[in-house]
């Protein structure tokens, strides 16, 4: 223990040590230490770092209402009140599973809104995509896209259909989407692929994890593919994608994790993310 600079602020038993001295006798004393267990102490700490990303959307949502209340987007009040009452719901379900945990509702708290830098770079992310909205309805015409920013915000606060959204929009800056498309329509084909897609079985023994955002555009017809040619394109439908998925041999032209995928015994060429469930 002298080893170790004991009488010294700097050594055993100085400042801050909180090591705790015992009578030693040898061969009668025994070491009252337990090592703990380090897996399930690494286990509890990812448990407890799940807790506090909780914590933190929590406060985010709380900021994010106060910021929507101020810019008077009832929008965004409503889908940051529904997104807060969803992470309250997570966080109470997480302390009740785990009784190591306990609800600490001073970490829920805000002391003031979003920082000036913060809010100011939300404020012009949302001029930009006014911006761009403008220009896309002066560039193609208002039909087929969101009519104002209120239908627009309601869209992009939803993941699946902000994805399809920004399909439709790359599809008519690309001239690969007829006009009398709306970005509705593509909603609609989005969710049917992710209902009929996602989680199939291929004949190959894989399943599918993801599409390309690329793909939902090719489920419709058009008279002019300027990608191609300005040939016509007839759509595939998700269920001939389905057909060909469980009948046809995929072959991948590469071991990229997201490729195109060939169907053999099919007439279709699609970017999917797959997962090898079996040996073929």
């Amino acid at each position: 223990m002298y080893n170790h600079d004991y009488g010294k602020a700097s050594g055993t038993q100085g400042a801050h040590c909180h090591h705790e001295l015992y009578p030693y006798l040898e061969g009668i004393s025994t070491n009252p230490f337990e090592h703990p267990n380090t897996a399930k102490a690494i286990a509890n700490g990812e448990i407890q770092q799940h807790q506090r990303a909780l914590e933190r959307k929590v406060r985010h949502d709380k900021k994010m209402i106060h910021y929507s209340e101020k810019m008077k987007d009832v929008v965004g009040q409503s889908h940051y009140k529904d997104m807060l009452s969803r992470h309250r719901s997570q966080l109470r379900d997480v302390v009740k599973n785990y009784d190591f945990l306990h609800r600490d509702y001073s970490r829920e708290k805000i002391a003031t809104g979003l920082s000036k830098k913060e809010s100011n770079r939300i404020t012009q992310k949302r001029i930009d995509q006014e911006a761009k909205l403008n220009s896309l309805k002066k560039e193609f015409g208002k039909a087929g896209f969101p009519k104002d920013m209120d239908e627009y915000r309601r869209v992009i606060y939803n993941r699946s259909d902000t994805r399809a959204l920004r399909a439709h929009t790359s599809g008519r800056e690309k001239g690969i989407v007829e006009p009398v498309i709306r970005y509705t329509d593509f909603i609609a084909k989005s969710n049917e692929l992710n209902t009929k897609l996602i989680g199939l079985k291929t004949k190959d023994g894989r399943t599918v994890e993801s599409y390309s955002q690329h793909m939902i555009a090719r489920t419709f017809d058009t008279k002019n593919d300027e990608s191609h040619g300005n040939v016509v394109r007839i759509g595939n439908s998700p269920d001939e994608l389905v057909n060909d998925l469980k009948n046809g041999t995929v072959i991948e032209p590469d071991k990229e994790k997201l490729k195109t995928c060939l169907l053999k015994n099919g007439k279709n060429m699609m970017e999917l993310n797959m997962s090898v469930q079996s040996h073929m």
